[in-house]
């Protein structure tokens, strides 16, 4: 699950959060892949399905009407892979890169959290390297 200001950047965000060493819609496997190879990641339903897709459209090789034909994946979602593909084209840096981290009150403020729950988010303050120094600094009394 990922949280973002708009659609592509949850996106992005639930890309590099699946912990399987991405940091964008960029399988670096698929990329080497020919492209006959993706259109038929394409139509296979798997988990890695979306970095098919994605790899698709970055290449060129299928429209979203294509695609959402073979997957029925609703147009709206293409589309916003579409976005995606056409900002990493306009720029060479990370897109929405996670700026700070933010912290979800899991104990509704009865008491203080011992492992709480972070998200990171593109801007404010990081609670993270505060909750991290000051638990550190508790530790080592």
């Amino acid at each position: 699950m990922a949280i973002g200001q708009n659609c592509e950047e949850a996106i992005l965000k639930a890309a590099r959060g699946a912990e399987i060493g991405v940091k964008d819609l960029n399988l670096p496997a698929f990329e080497k892949e020919s492209d006959a190879k993706i259109r038929e990641r394409v139509a296979q339903c798997t988990d890695q399905r979306i970095f098919a897709i994605y790899q698709a459209l970055k290449r060129g090789l299928m429209s979203v009407e294509e695609i959402h034909n073979i997957t029925k994946i609703d147009e709206w979602f293409l589309e916003k892979l579409v976005n995606i593909v056409n900002m990493e084209k306009e720029t060479k840096e990370m897109l929405y890169p996670p700026r700070s981290f933010k912290m979800v009150d899991t104990c509704a403020g009865e008491f203080d959290a011992e492992t709480p729950y972070f998200y990171s988010t593109t801007g404010g303050d990081n609670e993270a390297e505060a909750f991290l120094m000051e638990d550190s600094a508790n530790k080592s009394n």
